[in-house]
């Protein structure tokens, strides 16, 4: 049964969207990009959003993604170089270089994370990597520690790419075990959005490789930052989002509505969305929306 909403705030910013997460407090951070200022972390909050002092030293075009993160005082973000940090109590940002760089390409370019996510209670990160051959399309999952100011990843899994399937990483969370979000795509559609095959699944990396916990609708799936839901927003319309819990089972649906949803954000091409207990955020381009889940 669909979920009822309502639109809290709307934000038309002056910079464009490059990801997004939903922090405590009904706070919003988001990377952003804007010509006459480059890269830019942003925080949103109560209707009005503030531009954070940090100077990002990439130009547009050097990385094709970088992943934001929750951390129990902020956020982070991990970019193809380093690990950056912020905490609300003291206003610091913390960078951490890597002691070695992420792997490269088949072109000999950075391997961009796409998504990442920090397990709170040992401080370990979980990090997709895109693939080497289709930008911005996740394979490899990594681990990454910060010790010392300095950032150390290592290999945790790489997800098999054949002529006939490929399988496509959405997002990653953690829960006694790494999460993963996972669209089965036949190879020749790997650039094209949507991909026809119906099949994607929750799954869960342990020991021995990976195995799927449950089917999910076919979408573009995020965990989200709360650590309660897969949210995976269907790609054919009409178009929704569904909650599923950690544990697979579909928990309850939002219909992407303009009135109560969306705003003004098209949802055919609304791929940035989280949540953080009753507080939904959903971006694209120079629009978010801020919306209360009533349930």
């Amino acid at each position: 049964m669909p979920s009822k909403s309502t639109i809290t705030h709307q934000y038309y910013l002056p910079m464009a969207v490059i990801d997004m997460i939903a922090l405590r407090e009904d706070r919003c951070a988001a990377l952003s990009w804007r010509k006459d200022a480059g890269y830019q972390f942003i925080v949103l909050q109560d209707g009005s959003f503030n531009t954070l002092p940090f100077l990002i030293f990439y130009k547009l075009g050097e990385f094709s993604c970088a992943a934001l993160f929750t951390t129990n005082t902020g956020f982070g973000c991990v970019f193809p170089d380093s690990v950056v940090t912020y905490s609300f109590s003291d206003n610091h940002f913390q960078t951490y270089p890597f002691a070695k760089p992420l792997p490269l390409d088949t072109a000999k370019r950075s391997t961009s994370p796409i998504k990442a996510h920090m397990d709170e209670h040992t401080g370990t990160i979980y990090v997709i990597l895109e693939d080497y051959f289709y930008k911005r399309r996740g394979r490899f999952i990594t681990k990454i520690t910060l010790n010392n100011n300095i950032a150390h990843y290592s290999p945790l899994y790489a997800f098999p790419f054949n002529t006939a399937w490929h399988h496509e990483c959405n997002d990653i969370c953690f829960e006694e075990r790494p999460l993963v979000h996972i669209i089965n795509c036949p190879s020749p559609w790997h650039k094209i959005e949507p991909c026809p095959s119906r099949s994607a699944h929750l799954t869960k990396l342990n020991d021995d490789g990976a195995f799927n916990v449950t089917p999910t609708v076919h979408g573009h799936g995020s965990f989200s930052s709360d650590k309660q839901h897969l949210m995976v927003k269907s790609i054919f319309s009409p178009y929704s989002i569904h909650f599923y819990s950690l544990s697979g089972d579909k928990d309850f649906v939002i219909d992407l509505t303009p009135k109560r949803v969306l705003g003004n954000i098209d949802k055919k091409w609304l791929t940035l969305f989280d949540k953080f207990n009753d507080t939904f955020w959903l971006a694209r381009d120079y629009d978010i929306t801020q919306v209360k889940l009533l349930r």
